[in-house]
């Protein structure tokens, strides 16, 4: 609601650096990864203290978030501040 009538960011990070959408992907809240993407407002390749996108997040959780990340252009070849990639993390 408050997103639709401007009132807050949709992409202000938190003390670790994660995005409402970090957050969302993370958990498997595919309705708000979809509401937040909606907006056009959020960066798919925002990183966190970690080094990692949303995507990177969203990996061996849910797969329709997942999809919806990928579906919106995400990097699947992003690497984290390990230097590990994203498809690594969805093999282990």
């Amino acid at each position: 609601m408050l997103l639709k009538i401007g009132k807050c960011k949709a992409d202000v990070k938190d003390n670790r650096g994660e995005t409402p959408l970090h957050i969302a992907a993370s958990k498997g809240h595919t309705p708000i990864v979809q509401m937040l993407l909606d907006t056009g407002e959020v960066d798919l390749e925002s990183i966190n203290s970690m080094g990692r996108t949303p995507l990177f997040e969203a990996v061996g959780g849910v797969e329709e978030t997942i999809r919806i990340l990928l579906d919106h252009g995400a990097d699947v070849n992003w690497k984290d501040g390990e230097g590990k990639a994203v498809l690594s993390r969805g093999a282990q």
